[in-house]
């Protein structure tokens, strides 16, 4: 009876496990080429680009050299088009695991091309001009002099990198997941073992980082799988790993899951896999609500100059709007078009944005409740620090009838503060303003009392007070019309006139 019982249950899960595999397809369009291998897709956020690689065999049908190439893929009409070797990568011996960041201007890949030995290192290029620059392999941090490091993944911001090696000391199984961390000026924290709970004693292979900087997802062939390697997911809370779950029959398949990229609105997912037989294709799907990552909301920015729109370099600042915690800064070129951002739900964002020359400009994003995944394209209009000219910032907050100051406003004016500390001959006048609730008495005396706080506060700061002065204009200079609650709360506002630089 048992023996019959066990039977029923490998027929059921076989069945369970075949049905799976109808649910992926492979990728529209002609990526996926008979008797060749594509294989390790990594898509950028908004989904529009694919990079991947592809072992192309000596003869029809034979593998006959590890000779993997990068490949890059755009997506057009719904299917995927001008599938080529991406140059100046290339070499004519192992390339792969290519992980691209939110904006797909930074590649990291793995090779053995400039290895003495033959030892796979992790390597770095930069999208500029138009084409890829010069390979650049990471230090010691990453790689160890004749070991191979492969199957790297960097976060969307570019901040951590998780890879998989094999031979270290530390070393749990077959092969393991590390992760390092990026520091403040740029260099790459020594590498550490993700430990126990995500490596087993089989091999962990290809770990990418969703979008949210947050969930993890590998394949491994530890016990227990559908198939001879599946992949899993764990998610980073208070900065501990979740054990790994396996996601299940609607992803993984019989034979080898191989790495996953999801874009950033983690409703569908990219993989590759070997059904048919003849080598691993690219397949896609859509991606079960159990195993997706933490919404997003994907910024898309451009920074330009108020006076005469042209984009300008600069450098946005992440911050949690609660804690005041630093969370990330990007820096923006021109050159490199659009930047691209992750903003992770559950988390209030206050967005700075600083230039050489110009004043601070302040934005939000409460991403407390998110609600579905939306795309953000935004403007960011910098003021040039002249005579004459006036300059907002956003986030200096003030309740209806009240002049105090909140946690948000002062974080956004310390910022102000240090532009005033570095340009000593800089003198602003803070002008403060209302909504139209109540009389023009009232709402002038209101305003100036408001302005008069980021005066008072500023100078705390240890802020000259002869670079500083304030007057209240009251509801008379609103900047849009006091028509619903959203206007009148734009009304209520600081605004820094430059009176001297």
């Amino acid at each position: 009876m048992k023996q019959l019982l066990k039977v029923l249950i490998l027929g059921l899960s076989i069945v369970a496990i075949t049905a799976a595999t109808r649910i992926l397809k492979p990728v529209a369009g002609k990526l996926n080429q008979s008797f060749r291998h594509e294989s390790a897709p990594s898509v950028t956020s908004d989904g529009l680009n694919m990079f991947y690689i592809r072992l192309n065999p000596n003869k029809k049908g034979a593998v006959a050299r590890e000779d993997w190439d990068l490949y890059m893929s755009t997506l057009k009409n719904g299917k995927w088009v001008g599938g080529r070797p991406i140059r100046g990568l290339n070499s004519d011996k192992y390339e792969g695991y290519p992980s691209v960041t939110a904006n797909g201007k930074t590649l990291y890949y793995s090779s053995n091309a400039y290895s003495t030995d033959g030892d796979k290192d992790i390597y770095v290029s930069y999208y500029k001009k138009g084409k890829w620059s010069k390979p650049k392999k990471l230090g010691e941090a990453i790689n160890i002099e004749g070991l191979d490091e492969i199957g790297a993944s960097i976060s969307p911001n570019g901040r951590i990198l998780v890879f998989t090696a094999r031979d270290r000391d530390d070393c749990i199984g077959e092969t393991d997941i590390y992760i390092s961390y990026r520091s403040k000026n740029g260099k790459w924290l020594p590498a550490k073992n993700l430990g126990r709970y995500i490596n087993s004693k089989g091999a962990e292979t290809a770990p990418y980082i969703a979008a949210d900087g947050k969930t993890l997802y590998f394949s491994s062939n530890k016990r227990g799988g559908f198939g001879k390697q599946d992949i899993y997911k764990s998610v980073l809370t208070r900065g501990t790993w979740s054990r790994p779950r396996n996601l299940g029959s609607a992803i993984n398949t019989r034979g080898h899951d191989i790495g996953i990229s999801i874009p950033a609105s983690g409703e569908t997912f990219f993989t590759s896999a070997s059904i048919k037989g003849n080598g691993y294709d690219i397949y896609t799907g859509k991606l079960p609500l159990s195993a997706r990552p933490l919404k997003v909301v994907l910024l898309k920015a451009n920074i330009y100059d108020k006076k005469n729109k042209k984009k300008i370099k600069a450098t946005v600042l992440l911050e949690d709007l609660d804690s005041g915690k630093n969370l990330d800064r990007i820096n923006y070129l021109p050159s490199e078009g659009e930047t691209v951002i992750n903003l992770t739900e559950g988390t209030a964002y206050a967005i700075t944005v600083q230039a050489h020359g110009y004043f601070v400009f302040t934005d939000n994003f409460n991403l407390k409740r998110t609600g579905k995944y939306r795309q953000e394209n935004r403007s960011y209009y910098l003021t040039p620090i002249k005579k004459g000219e006036i300059a907002e910032v956003k986030n200096i907050f003030f309740a209806s009838g009240s002049a105090r100051l909140s946690s948000i406003s002062r974080k956004a004016l310390v910022r102000v503060a240090k532009l005033l500390r570095s340009n000593q001959k800089l003198k602003l006048e803070i002008q403060g303003h209302t909504d139209n609730i109540g009389n023009k008495e009232y709402n002038q005396k209101l305003s100036q009392n408001r302005a008069k706080m980021v005066y008072q506060f500023l100078t705390k700061l240890g802020i000259n007070k002869s670079q500083l002065s304030f007057v209240g204009y009251g509801s008379s200079k609103p900047k849009v019309e006091n028509t619903s609650r959203i206007n009148k709360a734009k009304n209520r506002r600081i605004e820094f006139l430059v009176k001297n630089f």
